[in-house]
């Protein structure tokens, strides 16, 4: 089983949004910047939805200023992939800061083959 955590902003212009939140994306500039991290790097009882809000939080100011619609533009994805069944949970903590980002959650699983 194994679990990444990607961060999408939809922007025309990633290197501006690389330099208004200070961050390289982890995707060439004619994709989405985007940003990821296994589960397996995550420290013991961090979350990875956590994480990677915490890359963006207080920057969204700076971000409005080079993504357009901001508010459409965010989106956090969940890669599970999973042995007989697919549970994954979310704390209230992880939802309420994704609400507050305005950022779309995007679960994807698929049986390990």
């Amino acid at each position: 089983m194994s679990v990444r955590y990607l961060l999408k902003i939809e922007t025309d212009n990633v290197p501006s949004l690389e330099g208004a939140i200070g961050m390289l994306s982890m995707a060439p500039h004619d994709q989405p910047w985007t940003f990821w991290i296994d589960g397996g790097q995550l420290c013991a009882g961090e979350s990875g939805i956590g994480h990677l809000l915490m890359k963006i939080e207080g920057k969204r100011d700076r971000m409005a200023v080079v993504v357009d619609d901001l508010d459409h533009a965010i989106s956090l994805w969940v890669l599970y992939e999973y042995d007989q069944q697919c549970n994954l949970e979310f704390s209230p903590e992880d939802l309420n800061r994704l609400a507050a980002s305005k950022a779309v959650l995007c679960v994807s699983c698929w049986q390990a083959a």
